[in-house]
């Protein structure tokens, strides 16, 4: 993956409590956008109503699409950006990926909740058939399928692929994130 940093990012400086420190990592149209709200020896303050527009050769992703998010001080986050979960396209997430597990039923992503930012998963709807789940909301507008899961080990959901089978993603909180083990 190749590391784009912002224009003015040289200029950056540790007192600057402001600007928003984030780069991307990036292959081909997909990646991860990394972002920190932390400085050693500075006092930061939240990064609010933030939308990040990243300008791929082919198109433009702006994350969130519908509304701004707080970036909390001493707080990082990972957002990926058109990344396949399994076949199914995941345009970006506004929480973390955290791992992939393989069982019975297929691919199952753990992702985990940024403390301060709604989680928001928006779908290219062309690749998937159906989202079931038991907590959260789904919005279907403009070719997109928005998923906003509520955060917790009872947040699953399953989305159903155009051959049927499935696809499941639960979203955690960061403190059920940070005692998860794989074994």
């Amino acid at each position: 993956m190749v590391t784009v940093l912002p224009e003015n990012a040289g200029e950056i400086k540790p007192e600057n409590k402001k600007t928003l420190r984030y780069s991307v990592r990036v292959k081909g149209n997909s990646g991860f956008v990394f972002m920190t709200n932390f400085q050693d020896h500075a006092e930061r303050q939240d990064q609010e109503n933030l939308q990040i527009e990243i300008k791929l050769p082919d198109e433009s992703i702006t994350i969130p699409a519908n509304s701004g998010f707080t970036l909390k001080k001493e707080t990082s986050a990972i957002f990926p950006f058109n990344i396949s979960l399994d076949g199914v396209h995941l345009n970006y997430a506004t929480a973390q990926l955290l791992t992939k597990l393989e069982d019975s039923e297929g691919m199952h992503f753990f992702f985990y909740k940024i403390n301060g930012i709604a989680p928001e998963f928006q779908f290219d709807s062309e690749s998937l058939k159906q989202i079931k789940k038991e907590k959260g909301r789904i919005e279907n507008k403009n070719k997109h399928t928005y998923f906003y899961p509520e955060a917790g080990v009872n947040s699953t959901a399953n989305i159903i692929k155009k051959n049927g089978s499935i696809v499941k993603i639960t979203t955690l909180t960061r403190e059920q994130a940070l005692n998860t083990w794989n074994g």
